[in-house]
């Protein structure tokens, strides 16, 4: 599985704060799987960009997490 490097990234910081969104992946059995969780929506959103952009099958999305 490819993965996102430090130097793809437009800009990182150190995860401070709560943990506020959710990245999910959706099979294409309609199985939904927790990713990793993000104190900022623009970085999860990157990264679930960049998920997409591969070509599979899975969806990713983000939203609030509980």
């Amino acid at each position: 599985m490819a993965s996102v490097t430090q130097a793809q990234l437009l800009w990182t910081q150190p995860e401070q704060g709560p943990r506020e969104w959710a990245l999910y992946r959706l099979d294409d059995n309609n199985n939904r799987f927790l990713m990793s969780y993000f104190s900022d929506r623009y970085r999860a959103e990157v990264l679930a960009q960049h998920y997409e952009s591969l070509g599979h099958k899975q969806t990713y999305y983000v939203e609030r997490a509980l």
